[in-house]
């Protein structure tokens, strides 16, 4: 059993449990990569960037694949060269990159957004047929993020499933196992949105409009030390998967908890304090991101082994958690448990998500909407949910749901 086994991604549990009992820094078959578990070392990890480094050896764009002259001339075709950001960046550049999106992410922004997310958001459920199988999952807790950021970075509705192309092929190429054919494939994929998103930046420098988009370009025209194009052209084209899958892992695993025990349904249907907090340990339990990269700038010692210099760690949010060492009965669901603040499903410090109140918000809002739309919800008889084979990154792909209308 490895950690891209299926089966293992399927519920990691159990296996991360293991590792932090046994091998806390387990260096992983085939990756090149320590997977580090416990909360402890991943919290140090995290709020240490000089030791731990956010700036890795990828290989084609944003892969770890090794990459070969088709693939690089595969990605040329798009005009710009990849270059790191947000998340693979440290101070003092991650701080010129992180400024420009903050500024996208503002307060007013994310409160315009909001109205965006429940406008959106009726839209959807009016289009749900309350007399079949609805799939939350895909109908619901991956279309309404999709159709956020996509409204908000400019993309019309006719080209949603390019979008959603995109951002399948970010994640593929980071936490799946891919052929050199099918990771052409998806370079291509990249190369499409660099060339959309050409064409979307280059309206908004003519006319600013009141959105995303404009916001990370008017934040470039109005720094001191702005970021470069190909830095603007690598957030916006990172955006699809930032702004939609966390998201949607969130939304999709809230609803599948709410699901499994009814007294919480119940309680989230009646008051929303009681739903904020469902979905702050649905956060804790399933974590969107379950792990991010690092690399050790010295040898350093994590769960007992020695790491040398320039080693790839793979710090897995989602084990950290569930470590028994920072809460009590980790396994167990609790709406009202004292330290649930402490989880590290959005990081920490200098990588702290930006997007962060947006997921809570969106998340909020649509199981609000679906909870009072329909009176009954339940899962749908002789059906099982899904999660998405990937060890970045927690999702269902399948969640169906059977529903009475008002």
């Amino acid at each position: 059993m490895t950690a891209l086994d299926p089966a293992v991604l399927e519920e990691p549990w159990e296996f991360f449990r293991g590792l932090r009992d046994h091998a806390p820094a387990f260096e992983v078959p085939g990756m090149n990569a320590y997977l580090v578990t416990r909360y402890e070392d991943v919290s140090r990890i995290v709020l240490d960037p000089q030791t731990f480094s956010s700036e890795l050896e990828f290989g084609t764009g944003l892969s770890f694949l090794p990459a070969t002259p088709e693939k690089e001339a595969a990605l040329a075709e798009g005009g710009y060269r990849w270059v790191p950001t947000l998340g693979f960046t440290d101070p003092p550049v991650h701080r010129r990159v992180r400024t420009a999106v903050q500024k996208g992410f503002s307060v007013r922004r994310v409160r315009q957004l909001e109205g965006v997310v429940q406008r959106l958001c009726d839209e959807i459920m009016d289009g749900l047929d309350p007399t079949g199988v609805i799939d939350y999952a895909q109908q619901v807790a991956l279309q309404l993020p999709v159709m956020v950021i996509g409204e908000s970075l400019g993309v019309a509705r006719e080209d949603r499933a390019r979008f959603n192309g995109w951002s399948d092929a970010v994640l593929a190429r980071l936490g799946e196992q891919v052929t050199e054919e099918q990771d052409l494939e998806l370079i291509g994929q990249y190369v499409d949105a660099e060339r959309y998103f050409e064409a979307q930046i280059a309206q908004r420098r003519e006319r600013r409009t009141d959105d995303l988009l404009s916001d990370l370009v008017q934040a470039q025209r109005d720094a001191e030390d702005p970021i470069a194009d190909e830095e603007l052209m690598s957030i916006v084209s990172f955006l699809p998967v930032a702004g939609s899958r966390t998201s949607a892992g969130l939304i999709g695993t809230t609803m599948h908890h709410l699901l499994a025990h009814p007294e919480d349904l119940a309680g989230a249907r009646a008051d929303d304090a009681f739903l904020d907090a469902v979905i702050e340990e649905t956060l804790r339990m399933q974590s969107p991101i379950q792990a991010w990269f690092r690399r050790t700038t010295r040898e350093v010692e994590l769960g007992g082994v020695t790491i040398p210099a320039n080693t790839r760690l793979l710090v897995a949010f989602a084990s950290a958690n569930r470590d028994e060492r920072r809460f009590g009965c980790p396994g167990d669901f609790r709406a009202g448990r004292e330290n649930i603040k402490e989880h590290l499903a959005f990081g920490r410090g200098p990588h702290l998500c930006p997007g962060a109140t947006l997921a809570r918000a969106e998340t909020r809002i649509a199981t609000r909407t679906f909870l009072r739309r329909f009176p009954e919800v339940r899962p749908a008889p002789g059906e099982r949910p899904r999660f998405h084979p990937n060890l970045v990154h927690r999702m269902l792909d399948t969640l169906p749901v059977v529903v009475t209308p008002r």
